[in-house]
């Protein structure tokens, strides 16, 4: 009954909630700064973050950080976006 009920009905919510949690996680700057003491383990938060400087930044190296950085999530939003689209209009009515 739950994966023929319960689940379809739920699908765009839950996409909605992934998409979000995904943001939020991989945005996520403040937890990893402090408990990630090696340089290996950086996200790409912080590697995003190590590369402006106090006074300047480096375009050529911002810029394919940020690229890469992103790059993920769009995947998870265009892989999810049918699912929260179709939600949305389902509201509608």
């Amino acid at each position: 009954m739950y994966w023929h009920v319960i689940l379809p009905v739920l699908r765009p919510a839950t996409a909605t909630l992934v998409i979000t949690l995904t943001l939020a996680i991989w945005n996520d700057l403040i937890i990893p700064l402090v408990l990630l003491t090696s340089d290996s383990k950086q996200t790409m938060k912080l590697d995003a973050y190590s590369t402006i400087g106090t006074h300047a930044y480096s375009t050529s190296q911002l810029l394919p950080t940020v690229v890469l950085g992103t790059a993920p999530l769009l995947v998870v939003f265009l892989v999810l976006q049918r699912h929260t689209a179709a939600g949305t209009a389902a509201g509608v009515s």
